[in-house]
């Protein structure tokens, strides 16, 4: 499903970069393309970023018995 989203987004960018083109120059056109669908992926992942708080383990540590000492 979400490589659905990205092919209608890329092809929506495809459709406004060529539009661009015609209206200005290639270099719009390629700068429009890459803004647009490099924008909506970044929106996507950003989107999905959630704060993780510490998590507190709340199992005592286990106790492992002390090695002998050589003196």
């Amino acid at each position: 499903m979400n490589l659905v989203k990205y092919l209608i987004a890329g092809g929506v960018a495809l459709l406004l970069a060529v539009f661009a083109t015609f209206m200005g120059n290639i270099w719009t056109g390629i700068l429009v393309f890459v803004g647009l669908l490099g924008g909506y992926i970044m929106w996507n992942i950003l989107k999905n970023i959630t704060p993780e708080s510490a998590k507190e383990d709340s199992t005592p540590p286990k106790e492992t018995p002390t090695p002998p000492m050589d003196n």
